[in-house]
């Protein structure tokens, strides 16, 4: 089965917003295999957990069809998928329409085999927004296989974790008065401000960071500041939203206890995430086997990282699932990944080879049961 085809039908499918077209379309190519196929809802969000063979071992593929909206800056139609110099552009298509085709084309054609092992697909919404109505709710349900991999963007890189993730709120308290007589008033984003010098200059959470720093400490990323009415008035109050990526060897809670300690008494906080990073020892048999596989079929060595960002394997390593996060990924002439950005694309032949890896961990896994 092509992956690039179904990469360009999911394209197509609007799924932000929470909006769910793909799925109509996967159940209708799921239908195809004699797989069982489980539709389940969370709030709004639609969910396919489909099952093929039964057996002692057992592999899953998970994926997520939402993305995140187009933004600004695209010179193609991000709905309009369309193959240029061999690559494939879309929104999507790396973030992670284009692993997910590359899983359902593996998945159909492992269905054909009638191999003497249970294959888990799952193909979810939510994910950017945290997972909690898409893999959770499966997990939850417990749906899922002894062992799980997740087709997010990883190139030359098969993950076995990442890191914390705290996200908050901090709302800075002041008092109002005409611009003119700033005296009269607490200007709250000045209050923000000092805020914002003081976790810069204690370092503990880093708002700078190098690619090479990042994996190794905790760092802070300031995602949108809120506060003012008018330009000639004293602002009242002021918002703070703070992304807290923090090593999973760590304590999740320290960094929290250090914002509470830094607050002054016009000042509060509010946590919108607070979520455990994934984990799988990197010697796992799991995470060993995609690699080794991976390798065969990229011709190229691969290297075995913590993930800088999160992802639906956390439901799964919480359970105690071994998990690994390997798929396909454009990247740019910088060699930064195709992520979240305009004209997102990744190459037609990076869908072939995923295909055959996917597909190779099936045959292993049926053949070697662990």
């Amino acid at each position: 089965m092509d992956p690039i085809r179904i990469a360009k039908e999911l394209i197509a499918l609007k799924s932000y917003d929470d909006d769910d077209e793909p799925v109509a379309y996967m159940e209708g190519l799921l239908e195809a295999t004699e797989a069982e196929v489980e539709l389940v809802e969370c709030n709004g969000i639609k969910n396919i957990h489909a099952v093929i063979g039964e057996g002692e071992a057992e592999l899953g593929f998970n994926g997520h069809y939402d993305t995140v909206p187009p933004g600004r800056g695209w010179i193609k139609d991000p709905l309009k998928p369309v193959v240029e110099d061999g690559k494939l552009y879309g929104l999507g298509a790396t973030d992670m329409k284009g692993g997910l085709a590359c899983m359902l084309s593996a998945f159909v054609e492992l269905a054909r085999m009638d191999l003497p092992i249970k294959i888990v697909l799952q193909a979810v919404g939510d994910e950017e927004a945290g997972g909690e109505r898409g893999t959770k709710a499966l997990v939850e349900k417990k749906l899922y296989a002894k062992r799980m991999i997740i087709g997010e963007p990883g190139g030359e890189t098969v993950s076995y974790g990442h890191k914390h993730i705290l996200r908050t709120d901090i709302t800075t308290k002041g008092k109002t008065a005409h611009g003119s007589r700033i005296y009269a008033g607490d200007n709250a984003i000045v209050r923000a401000a000092r805020l914002i010098r003081r976790i810069s200059d204690d370092r503990v959470l880093r708002m700078e960071a190098s690619k090479e720093e990042s994996p190794d400490i905790k760092t802070c990323n300031i995602g949108y500041i809120r506060g003012g009415e008018a330009i000639n008035s004293v602002p009242a109050e002021c918002l703070l939203g703070l992304d807290i990526r923090i090593p999973s060897e760590e304590n999740i809670d320290d960094a929290e206890e250090y914002l509470k300690s830094i607050l002054d008494d016009k000042s509060e906080i509010k946590i919108t995430m607070k979520a455990k990073g994934m984990y799988t020892p990197p010697d796992h048999e799991l995470i060993v086997t995609s690699k080794e596989i991976s390798e065969e079929v990229l011709k190229k060595e691969m290297i075995l990282k913590l993930k800088l960002g999160g992802c639906d394997g956390r439901h799964f390593t919480e359970k105690n699932i071994p998990t690994a996060v390997m798929g396909p990924t454009g990247t740019d002439e910088k060699g930064n990944r195709m992520m979240h950005r305009s004209d997102e694309y990744v190459e037609t032949k990076d869908l072939l080879l995923w295909k055959e890896i996917y597909k190779n961990m099936g045959i292993h896994y049926a053949k070697n049961i662990v």
